[in-house]
């Protein structure tokens, strides 16, 4: 394994955990607490999203990874906003 297949391993795994804690989030809420982590749901997602951030940070450094795109980042977020209209109209999305 080379160090480029490490580290998309470890953005795999990354990913991977924030799926772990949006479902989390969907089943029990963004205030729940697991007493063994010892804080709410809320602030594990924010910390899985650090570290998949630290994980494309990583990858750029190495020249793997395109620098972010301003302008790609805004188009999808108007897609978000779009797709979410959309849904609405369709009644599948609480207004």
């Amino acid at each position: 394994m080379t160090q480029d297949d490490l580290t998309l391993v470890v953005l795999m795994e990354e990913a991977s955990e924030v799926a772990q804690a949006v479902s989390k989030i969907l089943r029990f809420g963004f205030a729940e607490v697991y007493p063994k982590r010892g804080f709410d749901n809320a602030e594990f997602l924010a910390r899985e999203l650090d570290d998949l951030l630290a994980m494309a940070e990583i990858l750029r450094e190495r020249g793997l990874l395109r620098a972010s795109d301003p302008e790609a980042i805004r188009a999808k977020k108007a897609k978000v906003i779009h797709w979410e209209a959309y849904s609405e109209l369709m009644g599948r999305l609480d207004p």
